[in-house]
């Protein structure tokens, strides 16, 4: 890997919010329509609801439903929904992660807190990605069902993947990355609470390098975490520095099964006011 920029703060002017977003274009939209093929549709999404996948610090995903009677005896439901946005399979906004008081684009942290939320770099400054997606099955190159906690990946092991699978990735690319974390979650919860396998911090300038817009993975965090507490250092550097987005409890293994490494990606945050995530449900079309 060549030498990278320490960030790529005031690389798309000093008010910009979006990051590497900046890098989708109408011409890369029209490049993954004609990745698709066959016409078939893989839902990457995990159940959203109590007791579903979140990181162990955060609160428990709450639902009620209400019924209400109408004057001709129809009834009419609703749902009552408390939830972090950060559960489930969700996206990361540039400003979920900052350090030494500064969030994305060199920003004031201060524009972070508890009544406004983000004023800066949330997800509401954020569009939906349509993009070209790249599957790096991790677990499947080296033959195993799944990493392990002591397992971090390096980008000289996603290119040695990426080439095995016959592809690469390239500007405006989104990359999903399976660790066999998935399964973890059903088969034993207990380690899946501990830790994960996942990215290497150095992974995050090398993702801004290749213009990558987004990195998604089958675990809660994506970036490798040996045991909780333990520091975000690959959260810090693709978010804060270098703009890239961060997607987490993808289900990948549909995708690998298939051997499906290239496909068109699309996912959209819902416009919450000053948020720092929000729940998704990408989609791969081949």
């Amino acid at each position: 890997m060549t030498d990278s920029p320490q960030n790529n703060w005031g690389r798309w002017g000093d008010d910009d919010e979006r990051g590497m977003l900046n890098l989708l274009s109408p011409q890369k939209v029209a490049t993954a329509a004609g990745l698709v093929r066959s016409g078939r549709v893989y839902d990457l999404s995990v159940p959203l609801g109590k007791g579903g996948r979140l990181f162990p610090m955060f609160h428990d995903t709450w639902r009620i439903t209400t019924a209400v009677p109408k004057a001709d005896g129809a009834m009419v439901s609703g749902d009552v929904l408390m939830l972090h946005t950060h559960a489930g399979t969700h996206i990361d906004g540039l400003s979920h992660f900052w350090k030494d008081n500064q969030l994305w684009n060199g920003h004031d942290a201060a524009a972070v807190n508890s009544r406004v939320g983000a004023s800066w770099a949330g997800i509401d400054k954020m569009d939906g990605i349509v993009s070209r997606g790249v599957l790096a099955d991790i677990a499947g190159f080296r033959g195993v069902d799944h990493l392990t906690l002591d397992d971090a990946i390096s980008e000289s092991e996603i290119e040695a993947c990426l080439e095995a699978q016959g592809v690469s990735v390239g500007e405006g690319d989104v990359l999903l990355v399976r660790t066999g974390w998935h399964g973890v979650f059903e088969t034993d919860r207990a380690t899946w609470q501990k830790g994960e396998p996942g990215v290497a911090p150095s992974v995050a300038a090398w993702l801004s390098e290749n213009g990558v817009v987004a990195i998604g993975a089958d675990s809660v965090a994506v970036e490798h975490i040996p045991q909780h507490p333990y520091p975000n250092p690959f959260h810090v550097s693709a978010l804060r520095d270098y703009g890239v987005y961060i997607i987490e409890n993808v289900d990948l293994e549909a995708l690998a099964a298939d051997r499906a490494y290239e496909f068109m990606f699309v996912a959209a945050p819902l416009p919450i006011v000053g948020g720092t995530g929000s729940p998704i449900k990408p989609l791969a079309i081949v």
